[in-house]
């Protein structure tokens, strides 16, 4: 479902979203003709969804060649968090003020609800900025969801952020295993804070609970907080040939945070 100039899409049912071809379309290019969705800052003020939201069937889904630029719907402060050679200060919560304009978008570039079905999920060779609260963040049931080749700069909380919702234990003895995850040959920089003062999250891939998850070939690099968040009791996790670097200086550990001992290799 679309609505026209309102600032998001939602649909109930799996979709193929296939973008940055040619005219002839004989060509898959993101750097020459990109395709993109950009909400305005008009369109906060009309929803505060997340761009593209899935909340029923996924399972087929492939988002392939896209860019979600987010940029131009956040609201900048006018003073604070300037950085040099960077236009605008940090981004302002959705609670501050907005000097006439429309506060800050604090949802998803993509979301796939917790009450999503299963199914098999793809997104790669995207490009994902400026998004003001995770670039995808993603319930799944059962399946698997792949995550490759993409590009994350400059967003807010974590770019990633995948958590199983099946029924079941998520305690450490007994935990099922919802969906496999697969994360690789990403590229993810300058993740920022959820808080101005640093103190809490900032990552570049967020592990929750109840999937396996194969991490593997990304580059992380200036994360706030750190590279990988392993946020709960997973069942298995597979760590290889990962690049991380650390932005913030108050960072838990700055490649990855463990509250527990996963299986690694």
């Amino acid at each position: 479902m679309g609505t026209f100039d309102i600032g998001y899409l939602i649909s109930d049912k799996p979709i193929k979203l296939y973008g940055s071809w040619d005219d002839g379309f004989t060509k898959q290019d993101i750097v020459n003709h990109p395709t993109v969705f950009q909400p305005d800052n008009a369109s906060g003020g009309k929803s505060r969804k997340a761009m593209l939201q899935f909340t029923k069937e996924v399972d087929g889904t492939i988002i392939d060649g896209m860019v979600w630029e987010m940029g131009e719907r956040n609201l900048y402060h006018e003073r604070e968090g300037f950085v040099d050679s960077v236009e605008g200060g940090r981004i302002k919560y959705a609670t501050e003020s907005s000097n006439g304009k429309n506060s800050t978008v604090e949802s998803p570039a993509i979301s796939f609800a917790s009450a999503t079905a299963g199914g098999h999920v793809i997104i790669q060779n995207c490009v994902f900025s400026n998004c003001a609260n995770f670039g995808i963040q993603a319930g799944v049931r059962s399946g698997s969801f792949k995550v490759i080749n993409n590009v994350f700069v400059a967003t807010k909380m974590a770019a990633i952020e995948i958590y199983g919702t099946c029924a079941g234990s998520n305690q450490q003895a007994n935990m099922i295993a919802c969906a496999d995850v697969e994360i690789a040959y990403n590229t993810i920089l300058f993740t920022w804070s959820r808080l101005k003062d640093f103190l809490d999250m900032g990552y570049g891939v967020r592990l929750m609970t109840k999937c396996t998850y194969n991490v593997h070939h990304n580059i992380i690099g200036a994360s706030i907080m750190g590279g990988i968040d392993i946020a709960g009791f997973v069942r298995m996790i597979l760590l290889r040939s990962i690049t991380t670097s650390c932005l913030g200086t108050k960072a838990v550990i700055c490649i990855i945070r463990l509250p527990v001992t996963p299986n690694c290799n």
